[in-house]
């Protein structure tokens, strides 16, 4: 292909940076649009969550009712997928686990929930290095957060 198409009448209609500035256009969009509905996900996820933890203390939700749960979700909308009970406990975990810190459960629901799910294991790691580093928690904290959003694609600045 050349770098610039005449028409019959001898008027510029494209060049090639003209097709490649569309692509990128077309690749920006999509990827805005991916991450706008993993937001969207994310806060469901959150609510789910919410939902859950409260009507574990207020109303004595447990196994039983969670699992009944996620059996009426998949008997109304069987196309549905991802709301196994063990994934709505994960929603539980995944809301109480964040809800008390506004900047991190804020952070939580821009990235993938994979990585929100990765980082509830990594969790456990850090009480492991916070053991390793004798007590010095500011040394696994720091460790424990770079390493989350550097998997998470997100810079972080201490």
């Amino acid at each position: 292909m050349s770098d610039i198409q005449i028409d019959n009448e001898n008027s510029l209609v494209s060049t090639t940076s003209d097709f490649a500035d569309i692509v990128k256009l077309i690749q920006s969009t999509r990827s805005k649009v991916f991450c706008s509905a993993n937001k969207e996900l994310i806060n469901l996820y959150w609510q789910i969550g919410q939902t859950v933890s409260q009507k574990t203390v207020e109303d004595g939700w447990g196994k039983s009712t969670v699992e009944q749960l996620s059996e009426y979700i998949q008997e109304k909308d069987s196309e549905l997928r991802g709301f196994s009970q063990s994934n709505l406990w994960r929603m539980k975990q995944f809301y109480e686990t964040y809800k008390n810190n506004q900047k991190l459960s804020t952070l939580s629901r821009e990235i993938p929930w994979k990585h929100n799910t990765m980082m509830r294991k990594f969790d456990k790691m850090k009480k492991i290095w916070y053991n390793i580093f004798n007590g010095t928690r500011s040394g696994a904290c720091v460790i424990g957060r770079v390493f989350f959003f550097n998997k998470a694609g997100v810079r972080w600045q201490h």
